[in-house]
């Protein structure tokens, strides 16, 4: 297993709730995918997707519902209603470019890589 799925599963508390938004649609799934491609790792890592709660779930199934969301219940519409702050404002503001930033450190590509984890965290 590479030294970064390793730092994650050592990085987690062994307990309690883990929070994310699209839970289901996202982290769950890269889980499961490590699951296959390194089975010795399985039952730490079902017990990280069981802690999972997934914040999407009130507004992808209508319970919670803004007209101002215009049927887009995606996390950067959900920021831009709810408070002033911007996802423009980041140097890092799209989640592809997350992706390519993340693969240019893993590679070693990167040669500001404290900055852009920075970046990345915000």
């Amino acid at each position: 297993m590479s030294r970064n799925y390793l730092e994650l599963i050592a990085s987690l508390p062994k307990e309690g709730t883990i929070f994310a938004y699209n839970a289901n649609g996202a982290e769950v799934l890269r889980i499961k995918e490590l699951i296959v491609e390194f089975p010795k790792y399985k039952d730490v890592l079902e017990k990280i997707i069981e802690r999972f709660v997934d914040l999407a779930i009130p507004f992808t199934e209508g319970l919670i519902y803004d007209t101002r969301m215009a049927g887009n219940y995606s996390l950067k519409k959900l920021v831009s209603i709810v408070s002033d702050k911007s996802y423009q404002d980041l140097d890092i503001d799209e989640g592809m470019q997350a992706v390519y930033s993340w693969r240019d450190i893993d590679n070693g590509n990167d040669t500001n890589e404290e900055k852009t984890i920075d970046d990345l965290k915000k």
